[in-house]
């Protein structure tokens, strides 16, 4: 069927209406048909995007009751259950917006090369870079130790040590301690010098070398010290005047003194070294006891002891000859009969029976006194054993076997 639009005419004095004029329309619908197109698929697409809204609103987390409620000052009954929540839909990443090769290459500086990179390397950290410390001492080889621990004789380096607070005490044998602090900074070196006052007075605890030349190792039991050898007669002669013994030579233990003179020389000992300032207060020097030799020879081996056992000798041997025992005592067992202030009592005689040795209880009287230990010249093991004793007369026994031993103890002796 064909359709006839009518359109009013221009003029009066034609007809009012005319025929549309489609060849000129023709012309036109390329366009009005993409606006068509185009008004139709925007209204679809809003559609779509309308219910994509739609559908995320309603599937997305929704928080807690307690949590709305608190949100929304709302007690958690009037909050509206929540719909189970799904997992929030990738955020989209927007794409880089590229960049003009110029533009880049002005932003980003070109990397180095390795050798460059190897010569710009960054510094260690301050707290980390080692510091040095060196400490020195007037006089020299004195003692350094750091929190009791034993760390050199001046002068004395300390290499890579970390920053931080030191402190340092620094001794020598005569001489007063001293304690020094450094503080020491990161990359730092510190020189601590001390200088240590002459003071010949033993300190507790230490070893020391009495003004005599008498060697005393400390004896925590004995909260003393304990002659580290046998008498020398250089250290005899030098405090009595004389040497009474028959194989005369300085390095020789000194022999032929009867339990009298031995204490006696104790006596002059102690006045001498407090002399010379080489006595702690309040000690004195005197004979060990029976009970005080026993535990200085624990446990020395008859292999550490001058003797005729296997082989006769002619003489004593030069004190220290052979090796110490643990508590640093050299010649317990052996070489001459050590004197003890003790006198041959019941109770001393009971001891030398319990340890199996041989007594004599006719000796049992306070003229007779305590030798231990055996000499060069005995060829008996019974002689020579730990637990025995020989009972001499205090005032006249002396021979070319009998020395002594030295102590110095608290001077509230019995």
């Amino acid at each position: 069927m064909s359709v006839i639009l009518l359109t009013p005419a221009k003029s009066r004095s034609r007809s009012l209406w005319k025929p549309f004029p489609w060849k000129r329309a023709a012309r036109l619908w390329p366009f009005a048909l993409t606006l068509a197109l185009g008004w139709a698929g925007g209204f679809l697409h809003g559609s779509y995007r309308g219910a994509d809204r739609a559908i995320s609103v309603e599937e997305a987390p929704v928080l807690p009751v307690e949590q709305i409620a608190t949100a929304a000052s709302v007690p958690p009954a009037a909050a509206r259950t929540p719909a189970p929540s799904r997992p929030a839909p990738t955020p989209s990443v927007p794409e880089p917006i590229p960049v003009s090769s110029k533009v880049a290459s002005a932003a980003v500086p070109p990397r180095p090369p390795a050798a460059a990179l190897a010569k710009t390397a960054p510094s260690p950290e301050p707290a980390k870079l080692p510091s040095h410390i060196r400490v020195s001492s007037q006089p020299e080889k004195a003692e350094v130790y750091a929190a009791e621990k034993f760390l050199g004789l001046t002068p004395l380096d300390l290499p890579d040590v970390p920053a931080g607070n030191y402190t340092f005490r620094v001794e020598k044998e005569r001489h007063t301690r001293k304690l020094v602090e450094a503080r020491v900074k990161a990359g730092a070196s510190v020189e601590l010098d001390v200088e240590l006052q002459y003071d010949p007075e033993p300190r507790t605890g230490k070893p020391f070398t009495s003004g005599h030349g008498i060697r005393m190792q400390w004896i925590p039991w004995l909260q003393g010290w304990a002659a580290a050898v046998e008498l020398p007669q250089s250290a005899y002669e030098a405090v009595a005047h004389e040497n009474p013994s028959e194989h005369k030579e300085p390095g020789l233990p000194v022999t032929n003194v009867t339990w009298a003179k031995a204490m006696t020389f104790c006596d002059l000992l102690t006045i001498a070294e407090r002399g010379l300032g080489f006595l702690p207060e309040g000690y004195a020097y005197a004979l060990p006891s029976d009970d005080e030799w026993s535990r200085l020879a624990k446990d020395t081996p008859l292999t550490q002891a001058v003797t005729s056992l296997r082989a006769p000798r002619e003489a004593p041997a030069p004190v220290g000859s052979l090796a110490a025992n643990a508590l640093g005592l050299h010649d317990v067992r052996g070489n001459v009969w050590e004197w003890c202030r003790d006198s041959y009592t019941a109770e001393v005689h009971r001891r030398q029976v319990t340890e199996n040795a041989t007594g004599d209880p006719s000796r049992i009287n306070q003229r007779y006194k305590v030798l231990r230990g055996g000499s060069w010249n005995r060829t008996s093991e019974s002689n020579l054993g730990l637990g025995f004793r020989l009972a001499a007369d205090g005032n006249s026994h002396s021979d070319y076997e009998t020395g002594f031993r030295v102590i110095l103890v608290k001077a509230d002796l019995p």
